[in-house]
């Protein structure tokens, strides 16, 4: 990248940035802010994070874009107070709901006294989850890998999988999602998701979902010719 490519106007970046923060403190906008903030997450979404997303998701279209503002229980909340029931769930972070009582108090207690753990030293309350981890699992399962998202914890049983088995393959479904990193995507079952990054990590087969006999019979081939498999996702 040339030096001219890269030039940008810091002061109306960071002036720009100093009025998102504004956007943050408050919970009621004007119907001329509304629409700024409107159009320029159209823009925003459309230039520098995903067109796919205006394009194919209807909740979301141009026609009809509903900003998420703040969230109660149950219900997402538009800039224009437009009331949804989320059945998504936020792929299962909200399991007691969005912005719970409880949940709240006890991080915002977390946040007056440290953000984050420096990495470094002794994180105490790692200590206390792992330990109730391990008392609410089945089996004899002891330790914990705390892991940012779905995916992540994907890769990591991947390599948990070979370690405990011995095993090199593993058997998937078509159709399967299982996150958007390497190992992740390797195991997916979606073309689209998939071909642009091909090869991928190999020794992978994918079945038919649902299928319990082609699941046994992909199983039995690979352990007939001398392959051990290491685990089923």
């Amino acid at each position: 990248m040339s030096q001219e490519q890269f030039n940008f106007d810091k002061e109306a970046t960071i002036a720009k940035l100093d009025e998102v923060i504004g956007y943050i403190k408050k919970d009621k906008f004007d119907s001329e802010t509304i629409k700024k903030i409107t159009d320029d997450t159209l823009e925003g979404f459309d230039d520098y994070v995903s067109p796919g997303w205006l394009k194919y998701r209807k909740s979301v279209s141009t026609d009809a874009a509903v900003l998420e503002w703040h969230d109660e229980g149950s219900i997402d909340y538009g800039l224009n107070d437009e009331e949804f029931i989320d059945f998504l769930g936020g792929f299962g972070i909200y399991t007691f709901g969005h912005r719970n009582q409880e949940i709240l108090e006890t991080v915002e207690a977390q946040l007056k006294h440290q953000a984050l753990h420096s990495q470094e030293l002794l994180d105490p309350l790692r200590s206390y989850l792992a330990k109730a981890v391990s008392e609410i699992t089945p089996g004899d399962l002891q330790y914990s890998f705390f892991t940012n998202g779905g995916a992540e914890a994907v890769e990591m049983s991947l390599k948990l999988a070979r370690i405990a088995t011995g095993g090199r393959w593993y058997i998937s479904t078509v159709g399967a999602f299982h996150g958007k990193s390497m190992g992740a995507i390797s195991v997916g079952g979606k073309g689209s998701y998939r071909e642009p990054y091909l090869p991928m990590i190999q020794q992978v087969q994918h079945v038919e979902y649902g299928n319990a006999e082609d699941m046994r019979k992909a199983i039995a081939n690979l352990q007939e010719v001398g392959e051990k498999v290491a685990g089923i996702i």
